[in-house]
């Protein structure tokens, strides 16, 4: 018998991307920047996933390579983020299984820390999962410690 479910969030939950919804088509340049540099620099991707940097580090970065200034770079983030959207079919899923059958759900996600400050408390992602783990408050990525967040 199934006593639990767990989801991820990328990939599963959610398809939308970081700094997407704001940044093109206007900002195509900036945009590529960012998925070349950041989110296709594994180890500065695996550091803000692990919080070893957090956002501010990275719009930092941001600024730094594209002449854009942080606090543009802090906004069109934070309104991205506010802009994603969940899989609707995913997340109905979670719904019924934790209303209809009692089952316990979780999500488990390799995230940044704005996934935990914004994104959970925009979609209010802790009033269905129990528990919502996020890479970036435990320091390592999942699969790294995974059997520590089973227990």
């Amino acid at each position: 018998m199934i006593k639990a479910v767990i989801f991820d969030f990328d990939g599963v939950l959610c398809h939308d991307r970081f700094y997407e919804e704001m940044l093109l088509p206007q900002y195509q340049e900036l945009y590529n920047w960012i998925q070349d540099n950041i989110f296709g620099n594994n180890n500065l991707f695996y550091q803000w996933m692990r919080n070893e940097v957090n956002t501010n580090d990275i719009n930092k970065i941001i600024a730094k390579g594209t002449g854009h200034k942080e606090e543009f770079l802090k906004d069109v983030l934070l309104k991205s983020l506010e802009a994603i959207r969940l899989d609707e079919k995913m997340f109905n899923l979670a719904k019924e299984l934790k209303k209809l059958h009692g089952k316990k759900i979780a999500i488990i996600t390799d995230n940044m820390d704005v996934f935990s400050s914004v994104i959970t408390k925009q979609h209010k992602l802790n009033e269905i999962f129990d528990p919502v783990i996020n890479s970036a408050d435990y320091g390592c990525l999942k699969f790294e410690k995974l059997n520590e967040f089973l227990k």
